[in-house]
């Protein structure tokens, strides 16, 4: 499917329709809005973030008549934005549109109603528009995995990090789903003023800073060794079981040659050795 650029999705939602989106195979950036003290939705972080989003998305494709861009009418949107968007849909014929609130299946924007139905009925809107035909059918955790990485390319998964990925038991599957939602939204917005377990308490996962097993990785170029790196860092669910139970997710965020980097090293059930993986950084 084409790349699709959504603006001024509530927050509470963003999660639910970007797991629809990646079990979709439905390539999606997302600028999330959030309510205020007054409770009206704004864009967030701020709105020059939307701006800055909507230009690395433009520059990914090949022409910008290939662009769809679908814009929620429940946050104001800053004037130089309006302004690009209704440019990109005149003068080079993107595929730009306005949802109307109360028309189509779209809830109306009234803020005495900014409630849990109100987020249902735009979650339920978002899976229609682009899912007429039934919402996607779950992923494998590898598969997970395996869209992440092509989406986002400052993920990296070395070779063998994920062949476990399905041995977990099943009932950890949504767990494995969850934490590649979050490692994708961590490589590509990173913390944005919370702390790391902050961030992932936000996807109702339990990170944990130390556990006894290591995570490493080495960076290789043109054969040598050009970065080394290590970790206890991990996301996991379930605690004195069986290790099929005990599933974790290894991770090392990391900076190299001016860009930051994630690289998913394990994951599958609870390892009873240290992780060393290689990558050719070509």
């Amino acid at each position: 499917m084409r790349p699709v650029f959504i603006i001024g999705i509530p927050v509470e939602v963003r999660k639910r329709f970007v797991a629809d989106a990646v079990r979709g195979d439905l390539p999606v950036t997302v600028v999330p809005a959030s309510r205020g003290y007054e409770g009206y939705y704004g864009l967030t972080p701020t709105p020059e973030y939307a701006l800055y989003n909507l230009h690395a998305y433009m520059e990914d494709l090949a022409v910008y008549a290939d662009a769809r861009i679908v814009i929620l009418p429940y946050t104001p949107l800053p004037g130089d934005l309006e302004t690009e968007l209704k440019c990109l849909k005149d003068d080079f014929g993107a595929d730009v549109a306005f949802v109307k609130a109360g028309a189509n299946g779209w809830p109306k924007a009234t803020v005495s109603e900014f409630n849990s139905s109100f987020r249902d009925a735009v979650y339920e809107a978002l899976v229609q528009h682009f899912f007429p035909a039934g919402k996607p059918k779950d992923l494998s955790p590898t598969e997970c995995f395996e869209a992440i990485n092509e989406r986002c390319p400052n993920i990296i998964i070395p070779g063998g990090a994920i062949d476990l990925c399905d041995k977990v038991a099943r009932y950890r599957y949504k767990f494995m789903r969850n934490a590649a939602h979050a490692l994708e939204a961590l490589a590509t917005d990173g913390l944005g003023g919370p702390t790391v377990e902050e961030f992932f308490g936000s996807f109702e996962l339990q990170h944990a800073q130390s556990g006894g097993i290591v995570a490493g990785i080495k960076l290789f170029r043109s054969g040598d060794c050009v970065y080394t790196g290590s970790s206890q860092t991990h996301l996991k669910d379930g605690d004195g079981t069986s290790p099929v139970s005990a599933a974790r997710i290894y991770y090392y965020w990391f900076d190299f040659e001016t860009k930051s980097y994630l690289a998913i090293l394990y994951a599958g059930p609870h390892p009873d050795t240290n992780v060393n993986r290689q990558y050719k950084f070509d």
